[in-house]
């Protein structure tokens, strides 16, 4: 850490706790967001870097991490600029909610539809069936 790094932190301890634990649930969040675009239904792969991307400039032993690995501080303009630009790729990737309902229902009314039709072909075959026999009932009352 810097010398300014130090003394801000002597100065406002529960601010710098407050930024830590904000990046922290924010850094978590990003992280499970990039965990669930694995799943075999909504697979996206660029969701999965952008989002982990994301959570891996908020948590703050990745972001030390990182930052001793440039051997420099990342700029907070930067950071909100990566931040914002991997959001916007990794949400594009991913489907909306109400697509993914309607495929949902365009598939089942597609296999639903042929079971109406075979039990209006059985009910009718029956109601033949059973019409015919009464007639012959009546045929051999008569």
């Amino acid at each position: 850490m810097s010398e300014n790094d130090r003394v801000a932190q002597q100065i406002n301890p529960t601010r710098e706790t407050f930024k830590s634990i904000i990046s922290w649930i924010a850094g978590i969040f990003f992280l499970l967001l990039a965990i669930a675009s694995l799943v075999p239904e909504q697979f996206h792969l660029l969701g999965f870097f952008t989002y982990g991307i994301i959570s891996y400039l908020l948590i703050p032993p990745f972001k030390s991490y990182l930052e001793r690995l440039l051997g420099s501080k990342i700029p907070l303009a930067l950071n909100i600029l990566i931040i914002v630009i991997c959001f916007i790729a990794g949400s594009s990737t991913m489907p909306g909610l109400e697509k993914e309902i309607e495929k949902q229902r365009n598939m089942q009314s597609q296999t639903k539809e042929p079971e109406p039709q075979q039990r209006t072909q059985s009910q009718s075959q029956t109601q033949t069936q059973s019409q015919s026999q009464t007639q012959s009932q009546k045929i051999q009352k008569r």
